[in-house]
């Protein structure tokens, strides 16, 4: 099956962390506004026809460093604790695993209050 895992990842988020902007780039991104970006960083196939295995970073933007936080907690919370066992349009998450927690990396161009994020998100279609 083909599909965007990026829009799964968001379709996903975009509920669970309510005021931040959840999208896949920088596009129409205010500086010092509650946004969160998906980036795809690489994938493998585990199950042949099967069973995807979809690594992500995640940038969590905020006002300031709390609100960056804020938003990188939550939508940990939600990857960890919420997405495993669920069906995302025609795709199903088998697991998701932490790979990097939470770090505070501010941007290095605009110098917003960062946090940086990553996990596998493994997927199969329903």
């Amino acid at each position: 099956m083909i599909y965007d895992p990026v829009e799964v990842a968001i379709t996903f988020l975009k509920p669970r962390v309510p005021g931040v902007m959840v999208s896949g780039s920088l596009v129409g991104h205010a500086v010092n506004s509650r946004h969160l970006i998906v980036t795809l960083i690489g994938g493998t196939r585990e199950v042949r026809h099967r069973l995807d295995r979809w690594r992500f970073d995640f940038d969590a933007y905020g006002p300031d460093k709390r609100s960056a936080l804020q938003v990188a907690l939550t939508a940990r919370t939600a990857l960890l604790e919420e997405l495993p066992g669920r069906q995302v349009g025609p795709m199903i998450a088998a697991e998701v695993t932490e790979e990097l927690g939470p770090s505070d990396i501010s941007d290095p161009v605009s110098r917003e209050q960062r946090f940086v994020f990553s996990h596998a998100i493994y997927l199969y279609g329903s």
